[in-house]
């Protein structure tokens, strides 16, 4: 449990963010060597703060009380000072973890680190001499305080005691006395209760009472007068012998059972005056023991004080020492703080001074800078003026000789372009007529050859179509396809196998191949059955029903369309669809 709840500390509550702050605060404490016990303190209260369910914040003083250790009277004498001298600090402290430990508690979540807070709040008010030990080391401590508190009370209170309530005083307790159930006459009468006045009495007026009492009172008497004769005899047994006649009444005579009964009671008083005697030796006794007891602490207490006096007077000059030492620091520190501010304060003033004397010096040195400044634009402005002056009238007379020049130019110009387009138009009619004059023997070749070309082509087209027949498997390289049309216009074969894709991407012819024409599309749906019987025939993918076939649209990029089962539909072009090629001679 104390596991989960110091997780529970550390994580959501960032619980090693407080304990890491009080180590940084110790690290920089002890740094200063005079708040070194603080520091230490800490220290002590960084560990608590890592596992706070599982461990506890004890003075060195009740740490003593199971593991004794030694301290110099120096560092005790040194920790008290620091101990008073940080109370201010302590309570300041103190009070801004109490509010914290009130707003956690208020919170209803943060009540586990409320009382963490709590826990804390000793030490944070008095770090000196505060240690972190764990949780069973601060329960074995408390019992031992319980411990002795109880014996401090006991010890107090024994001279208060009730010699009644000694076992030593109890007649009950006494190894001597009868068994229990054992009466001291047996089934002892009821005029055995009467003393010897009553019995006369009651003998001698007899007609006042029973007749069966008044014998039994004539009885008794004549019992009590004749046991006085074993008086000396029962005085001489011992307690063992009057047992066993008590015991068994049956055996012995009534005289001897009563005297031995009379026997019995006056050494029942005899052994409890003794006791009360010895009890009250007792209580004596225990007084004067706790008296001794009382004078031997008080008198270990003046030695102790006699030991304090002596070792702060052996000490005293130590700790004046250190407080000397402490004051003076301080006052080195407050000096040393008031000459540094003293020096700032002349040093602002000397910067002050050399500021208000720099602005004077910049602002004459601006004023002289711009009488100077003003002096050189007018000078420049003045010799500007005279030198666009000057250049006016250069340019002037420039511009008037650069246009006698240019007029002079533009006649010479003019008549020399006039002799030269008079050249060229006679150069370019010249080249006219030579160009008509290649141009026509040039159409005249061209048409020789494509007379020639239209020739040859018809020829092996005709060569061509008469070794195909629809349905014979068509070779071109690599390529292979199936003729599907052979007539008058020609041959149309058809590809082996489908392909998928975009229209733009097969639109181009590619070694021959091309995508089908709408009207080729439309004479391949028409005739699928008699296609997919040549395609079985010689191994090809047949044409698929139901999907959608791209066509060439007679090479128009616009309003393109594909046909399925021979009909059309307008797809865009980020469509893919099935591609079959075909080839036409």
């Amino acid at each position: 449990m104390n596991g989960c709840l110091n997780i529970l500390w550390h994580f959501p509550f960032l619980g090693f963010l407080h304990a890491l702050l009080y180590a940084i605060l110790g690290v920089i404490l002890c740094c200063t060597i005079i708040l070194y016990p603080v520091g230490l303190g800490f220290f002590q209260i960084a560990q608590f703060l890592l596992s706070p369910f599982s461990s506890a914040l004890v003075s060195r003083k009740d740490l003593d009380l199971i593991q004794p250790s030694e301290q110099s009277t120096v560092a005790m004498a040194y920790s008290t000072l620091v101990s008073v001298l940080y109370i201010p600090f302590g309570i300041l402290a103190a009070a801004g973890a109490l509010f914290t430990m009130l707003g956690e508690f208020l919170s209803i979540i943060g009540i586990p680190c409320g009382i963490v807070w709590f826990k804390t709040l000793p030490a944070i008010f008095m770090p000196v001499n505060k240690v972190c030990v764990p949780k069973a080391v601060a329960e074995e401590i408390e019992r031992v305080k319980a411990g002795n508190t109880v014996a401090a009370f006991k010890a107090g209170n024994t001279q208060e005691s009730d010699p009644e309530s000694d076992p030593e005083s109890d007649p009950e307790s006494d190894p001597d006395r009868f068994e229990e159930g054992v009466s001291i006459s047996g089934e002892k009468p009821e005029v055995r209760k009467f003393d010897t006045v009553q019995l006369q009495e009651i003998v001698t007026h007899a007609a006042m009472y029973r007749a069966s009492l008044v014998e039994e009172c004539r009885h008794e008497l004549e019992i009590r007068e004749k046991s006085s004769s074993f008086a000396e005899m029962v005085a001489a047994m011992d307690d063992a012998k009057i047992r066993e006649i008590l015991a068994h009444p049956q055996l012995y005579a009534e005289e001897l059972i009563y005297a031995c009964s009379q026997e019995h009671v006056e050494r029942d008083r005899i052994r409890q005056e003794q006791q009360e005697r010895e009890a009250e030796a007792a209580r004596l006794e225990r007084e004067r023991k706790a008296e001794e007891e009382r004078i031997a602490r008080e008198q270990r207490k003046k030695e102790e004080a006699e030991r304090r006096a002596v070792a702060w007077k052996k000490q005293r000059p130590y700790v004046f020492a250190v407080i000397a030492i402490l004051v003076l620091a301080g006052i080195g520190v407050g000096g040393y703080s008031y000459y540094k501010e003293q020096n700032r304060l002349k040093q602002e003033r000397i910067a002050a001074e050399q500021q208000r004397v720099a602005e004077e010096l910049r602002a004459e040195q601006q004023r002289i800078a711009e009488e100077k400044a003003a002096e050189e634009r007018r000078l420049a402005e003045e010799k500007r003026r005279e030198q666009q002056r000057i250049a006016a009238e250069k340019a002037a007379e420039e511009r008037r000789i650069a246009e006698e020049k240019a007029a002079e130019e533009r006649r010479l110009a003019a008549e020399k372009a006039a002799e030269e387009e008079r050249i060229a138009e006679q150069r370019r009619a010249e080249e006219r007529r030579i160009l008509a004059e290649q141009k026509r023997i040039a159409i005249e070749k061209a048409e020789k050859e494509y007379r020639e070309r239209q020739q040859a082509e018809w020829q092996a087209k005709q060569r061509m179509l008469s070794q195909y027949k629809e349905g014979d498997l068509f070779v071109d390289g690599d390529d292979k396809g199936v003729v599907i049309r052979l007539d008058t216009q020609g041959m149309l074969v058809i590809g082996m196998s489908d392909m998928f894709g975009s229209w733009p991407g097969y639109y181009a012819n590619t070694n021959g191949w091309r995508l089908p024409t709408r009207k080729e599309l439309d004479y391949i749906q028409s005739n699928k059955e008699k296609i997919n019987r040549y395609l079985r025939e010689n191994k090809g993918s047949q044409i698929r029903s139901g999907v959608y076939y791209w066509s060439a649209n007679k090479g128009s990029r616009s309003n393109e369309r594909i046909a399925s089962n021979g009909f059309e539909i307008s797809r865009d072009y980020s469509n893919k669809n099935y591609i079959r090629l075909v080839q036409s001679f």
